[in-house]
C-alpha cells in the first residue's frame, strides 16, 4: 500500500531553494527591523522579528530536511508551521502597514506644522523609510509563505494521485499457462516409441 503522507520526490521543482529564499529573506528582515527597536518598539516591529525568526528556523529545517535529512520531514508538521507562519505574516503585515502610515502621516505633519530641528526631520524621514522597508519585506515573507503553501497543496495532489492509481480498475483473473506440461511423467519404455519396421 502506497504511503498517504507526501514524499519529497513529489514537491515540485524549487522548493528548497524558496526554503534557501525565505531563510535569507528572514535574516534580511530581522536585522532591518532591529533598527526601527532601537528607535521605537512598536507591537508591528515585534510581530515582524517573530515572524522573521520562526520563518528562519522552520526554513532551515525544511532546507536541512529536502537537502540530507529526510527522515526530519514531516508532511503534516510542514504543512501546519506553513500556515502558522502564513498568518503570522499576514498579522504582522497588517499591523506594520497600519503603523508604518500613521508614523509616515504623522511624522511629516508634526514637522510641517511645528518648527522641528533639522536633525528631527531627518530622523523621523529615516525611520519611516526604515518602517517602509520592513512593511516590503513582510509583503515579500507573506508572498513566499502563501507560494510554500501552494508547494504543499502540489505536493497533496500528487501524492492523492499517486495513490489512487489502479483504485478504479476491475480485478479480472489472470490465466498463466503452466510451465510443466500436464501429461505423466511415468517411464513408459520402449512402448512409447513406435517400431521402425
Amino acid at each position: 500500500m502506497a504511503s498517504s503522507r507526501p514524499d519529497l520526490a513529489q514537491y515540485p521543482t524549487g522548493f528548497t531553494i524558496l526554503r534557501i529564499f525565505q531563510a535569507v529573506l528572514s535574516i534580511i528582515a530581522i536585522v532591518v527591523t532591529s533598527f526601527t527597536i532601537n528607535a521605537v518598539v512598536l507591537p508591528a516591529n515585534c510581530l515582524l522579528i517573530v515572524a522573521s525568526s520562526a520563518t528562519l528556523l522552520v526554513s532551515l529545517w525544511g532546507a536541512f530536511a529536502h537537502l540530507s535529512f529526510s527522515r526530519l520531514f514531516s508532511f503534516r508538521a510542514a504543512f501546519a508551521l506553513d500556515g502558522a507562519l502564513a498568518l503570522l505574516w499576514g498579522a504582522s503585515t497588517a499591523v506594520l502597514g497600519a503603523q508604518t502610515a500613521v508614523i509616515w502621516i504623522h511624522g511629516s505633519d508634526y514637522c510641517e506644522t511645528n518648527k522641528c530641528p533639522d536633525n528631527l526631520m531627518v530622523v523621523s524621514r529615516f525611520y519611516a523609510y526604515i518602517f517602509a522597508i520592513c512593511f516590503g519585506l513582510g509583503i515579500i515573507g507573506l508572498i513566499f509563505s502563501i507560494v510554500t503553501l501552494v508547494f504543499h497543496g502540489v505536493a497533496s495532489c500528487r501524492q492523492h494521485k499517486y495513490n489512487q492509481i489502479g483504485m478504479n480498475k476491475e480485478a479480472k483473473p489472470i490465466d498463466i499457462a503452466p510451465k510443466h506440461p500436464q501429461d505423466s511423467t511415468a517411464y513408459q519404455g520402449a512402448a512409447g516409441y513406435q517400431s521402425l519396421a
